[in-house]
């Protein structure tokens, strides 16, 4: 049975974003946990300031061939394509990019499946990318 998405992840989101004084923040998920992710956020007392704005985005899984569901599957390059779309289409740059642990939980060195490192995401689109600390979905 899956962990699945606890709340106490909220608080760790809400330390992130105020430690980097961010006002504008791309929190990126998968479409399995984006709903539920996007309903907790809403109603959380956390997050009413009204100067926040977080867009929850769900990078398409392009390295396996695009219909997988699960972000813990999901690799660097995934991530800098959607954000460097994102950037382009919605022609907003964020203060912060936020990304769950879990896709690089496996190696431990925070690389994803192919090895890359996740601070690639930072390098390659010039944008501050913070890791939210999470377990996987399925142990």
């Amino acid at each position: 049975m899956g962990t699945g998405l606890r709340v106490s992840y909220l608080e760790l989101l809400r330390e992130l974003i105020e430690g980097r004084g961010a006002k504008n923040i791309l929190l990126l998920s998968s479409p399995l946990v984006k709903p539920m992710l996007e309903e907790l956020i809403s109603k959380s007392a956390l997050f009413q300031r009204r100067d926040i704005n977080i867009e929850i985005g769900v990078p398409p899984n392009r390295f396996l061939g695009g219909n997988i569901c699960l972000g813990d599957l999901l690799v660097v390059q995934d991530y800098i394509d959607y954000i460097k779309e994102y950037m382009k289409l919605s022609n907003v740059k964020p203060d912060l990019v936020v990304i769950p642990s879990s896709p690089f939980n496996l190696s431990g060195w925070g690389r994803d499946l192919t090895g890359r490192v996740y601070l690639d995401i930072e390098r390659q689109t010039g944008l501050p990318v913070e890791i939210l600390e999470c377990r996987t979905i399925y142990d």
